[in-house]
């Protein structure tokens, strides 16, 4: 399953937009739940009613800011749309709530009960104005929705390797597990004349009930989607593949670290035996090729007491590989690392040097000294257990439709792309 997806399920849940949400986590969320609708719903009236938008950028003309900013739209599907759409609505609260008092109605396109016809009506802006609750909630949701939301951009695209993509969930869950212990930093209106979000310092206790609920719940989701069931296959062999990342990890079970074992040597031999570096007189090759290693497991539970029998002994075919001695060599894998460190460069100035498996193993060197781990790299590599790239264009592309606007030609929609892509993400081609 790719791990955005999967994290945005468990933060749907949390925040009460998940389809399926119990009943009485439901009602322990409903007011937060509330909130964030109110929020999105804001922020589309501001994108789409003329009176709302200019009554907003006509307060901040007034207030002495340059560049006025807007509400941003998000997709009813992406809960990190939402956490950008109230993050902004904040960051303009004093200029939304200006616009609102002085628009009483505004139009609203309708369908009626069958969904066909759509006429125009009058509400008043009253309907879609925040409480005060409703403003303190969204702004204390960030601590569940910021750090969720640090996590989807550092999984999506290549911005992590597979070998740390766990990492990843794995100190989300951390982050919830002891948010009681913890304060944060909770963002508040702009000071007048400005646009930079302020912040105010809150301890776990201070918080709304239905907020630390659903922190709550987002870590029981990500315990019973990720935690609990530990690494992948593809992710543990990475881990073991990274000549810098300490065997066996310590948040890792000593069942998970069976299996990955186990799974690691099954696969060691396939890609030896495929190189032609397997001896078929070796006992290695013997045992490779004997029906041990194609016996089936029925089920979790039996592959992990499976695992746990394949390996209660050493394996001995380290004292016979030369390319598992020279890896368990701490000299001559230290002198092997050095060809995996490139330079990375922001704003044009070399930041740091930052080691990168790719580049470790495309060097010639190491594959001429660890053939059998390059090999199974490049297949390992070649899948990504994440697709946020493709998600983000469709989210992206996705703004662009309404019920009242369906014919878009291809051009427009690309050139739609080019700018909603900003500043933070690279220009998307569709």
């Amino acid at each position: 399953v790719c791990y955005c997806h999967d994290l945005a399920r468990a933060v749907l849940y949390a925040i009460g937009m998940g389809a399926a949400l119990e009943a009485s986590d439901r009602d322990d969320i409903d007011e937060l739940t509330s909130a964030l609708n109110k929020m999105r719903t804001l922020s589309i009236k501001f994108a789409r009613v003329t009176a709302l938008k200019k009554a907003c950028h006509d307060s901040q003309a007034q207030g002495g800011i340059k560049r006025e900013l807007e509400t941003i739209r998000a997709a009813i599907t992406r809960w990190n749309g939402v956490y950008l759409g109230l993050l902004r609505n904040i960051q303009l609260k004093h200029h939304i709530e200006y616009a609102l008092s002085s628009t009483e109605k505004i139009g609203v396109l309708e369908h009626d009960d069958n969904g066909d016809a759509v006429s125009m009506v009058e509400r008043n802006t009253s309907d879609i104005a925040p409480s005060a609750l409703e403003w303190r909630l969204a702004a204390e949701s960030s601590v569940l929705l910021g750090k969720a939301y640090e996590a989807t951009q550092l999984l999506q695209g290549l911005r992590t390797p597979a070998d740390q993509t766990y990492v990843v969930i794995f100190n989300l869950w951390t982050y919830c597990k002891n948010a009681p212990t913890k304060q944060f930093q909770i963002p508040c209106p702009p000071a007048p004349g400005s646009t930079d979000v302020r912040y105010v310092t809150k301890h776990w206790s201070e918080l709304h009930p239905s907020v630390r609920k659903s922190v709550e719940l987002l870590q029981t989701q990500l315990f019973n989607r990720f935690i609990s069931n530990g690494p992948c296959v593809p992710m543990m062999i990475m881990m073991k593949l990274n000549p810098l990342m300490k065997w066996p990890p310590q948040w890792l079970t000593e069942k998970q670290v069976a299996v990955a074992e186990m799974h690691f040597e099954r696969r060691y031999r396939a890609a030896k035996r495929a190189l032609g570096l397997d001896d078929p007189s070796s006992p290695s090759s013997s045992s490779s090729s004997s029906p041990r290693a194609c016996t089936p497991v029925q089920s979790p539970g039996s592959l992990l007491s499976y695992g746990m029998r394949q390996f209660d002994s050493p394996v001995d075919e380290e004292a016979v590989d030369p390319e598992t001695a020279f890896w368990t060599n701490s000299h001559e894998l230290s002198a092997s690392v050095k060809c995996g460190y490139m330079n990375e460069i922001k704003a044009g100035k070399v930041q740091r040097r930052k080691f990168d498996m790719m580049v470790f193993y495309a060097n010639g060197e190491t594959i001429k000294k660890f053939p059998v781990r390059s090999y199974m790299f490049k297949g390992v590599a070649a899948a990504i257990c994440h697709e946020g790239t493709s998600e983000t264009t469709f989210s992206e592309a996705g703004r662009h439709f309404a019920k009242t606007r369906t014919d878009v030609n291809s051009q427009t929609l690309c050139q739609g792309l080019m700018c909603k892509s900003g500043e933070k993400r690279r220009p998307t081609a569709a």
